[in-house]
């Protein structure tokens, strides 16, 4: 009996560690606007037949990997509406310490040359 009772307190013992100490699920929101250390900033801007490229520069400050950034590149005119955006413009595998350049192409309504291009960190998953 006392045996059997050993193996069962080692075996909650041991599922009880397991829970509390491994990783698990999906990380929460406050996990995924944790953006700190992570930067982006427009590198160039043209015209392409869909509307603007963009030219985004993403750098990770961090020692850790951003398994992935979500940005948000807009267009505005020159009084500063945002005329045309895409909120989930996303860069994979940002190592720490290094940056990572991406093209995006932001939609236009029609073509226009006074636009001026800006992005933003929306948000960081970290990778594990």
């Amino acid at each position: 009996m006392k045996k059997w009772l050993a193996v069962v307190l080692l075996l909650v013992a041991t599922a009880t560690w397991c829970w509390r100490c491994v990783p698990g699920g999906a990380p929460s929101e406050s996990q995924l606007r944790q953006t700190t250390g992570i930067s982006a900033e427009v590198v160039g801007c043209r015209a392409a037949m869909q509307g603007m490229e963009v030219t985004c520069r993403v750098s990770n400050a961090t020692s850790r990997t951003a398994a992935r950034v979500v940005l948000n590149v807009g267009l505005s005119n020159a009084q500063g509406q945002t005329v045309a955006a895409n909120p989930l413009a996303g860069v994979a595998d940002v190592a720490a310490g290094l940056f990572r350049d991406a093209v995006f192409v932001v939609r236009t309504p029609a073509p226009q040359t006074q636009l001026r291009a800006h992005v933003e960190v929306s948000l960081v998953r970290w990778q594990e």
